[in-house]
């Protein structure tokens, strides 16, 4: 499963170690039972949340659109075009084969797409936001009207509430243009798969075949922690205060 790689993983190895100190001094240590008991169910309950917001890196990508004669689909996942680094603020590159992608010819008439791009993110994240870098030249084949859609199993999909409509066309200058991200913000959805639905393009009708494409998209969220082994371990830690106060107390 892909996880966000920030400071989460220091902090549960921290709760993991305080919460064990804490226990070994209830059980073969006098002390006050009643007080550890407080502060484990406060390590307890902050671990659910000691994550940070990241982008969300390893996602992968599929379309029902087909690859012209640009890179692959999973270029638009894999921060090709992003030379100085996979972030929000990162200006990407100018399309080539192998940092954007541009879909077969559609049969449909211009500008009208009809079509998906599916995004796996690997595992359920918390999500408040994504960027798209539209593609820059020619900028008549940009993703234009869109709707978006979310699901945690990828096969019930739903649309996404105060998701974008449509992206705003790439700036076009040449294939050497530096593209800046468009970033959509929303309330925070779990989610383990985005569905773009593509629905149209900037082409007037004139010059390009029927074509759409994307150079970049990228997500922000947190991964949802499987709470199994907290859950556990916290029970069990709890349980070991209440026998050891019992025993003080006869």
């Amino acid at each position: 499963m892909t996880t966000v790689i920030t400071s989460r993983c220091l902090g549960a190895s921290l709760i993991w170690l305080l919460l064990t100190t804490f226990v070994h001094r209830v059980i073969f240590f006098r002390s006050r039972p009643s007080r550890v008991r407080f502060v484990l169910l406060v390590l307890f309950m902050s671990s659910f949340s000691s994550a940070y917001a990241d982008i969300v890196t390893g996602v992968t990508a599929s379309t029902t659109l087909g690859r012209g004669g640009s890179g692959p689909i999973r270029r638009i996942v894999d921060g090709s075009g992003l030379p100085s680094g996979f972030t929000f603020s990162s200006l990407h590159e100018g399309p080539r084969t192998n940092n954007a992608w541009v879909s077969a010819p559609q049969a449909t008439p211009k500008p009208d797409i009809n079509g998906q791009i599916d995004f796996d993110l690997g595992g359920l994240y918390s999500i408040d936001s994504f960027a798209v870098w539209n593609t820059t030249f020619p900028n008549e084949v940009g993703v234009n009207d869109i709707s978006v859609e979310t699901s945690t199993d990828g096969v019930n999909f739903s649309a996404l509430v105060g998701g974008p409509s449509s992206f705003t066309q790439g700036n076009g200058i040449s294939t050497d243009s530096q593209q800046a991200a468009e970033v959509f913000t929303f309330n925070q959805v779990t989610a383990s798969h985005f569905r773009f639905n593509i629905l149209s393009n900037f082409n007037p009708g004139l010059g390009f075949p029927n074509l759409v494409g994307l150079q970049e998209v990228a997500f922000n969220g947190i991964s949802v922690p499987e709470p199994s082994g907290f859950v556990c371990f916290g029970l069990f830690a709890l349980m070991a205060v209440g026998f050891r106060e019992r025993r003080l107390s006869t």
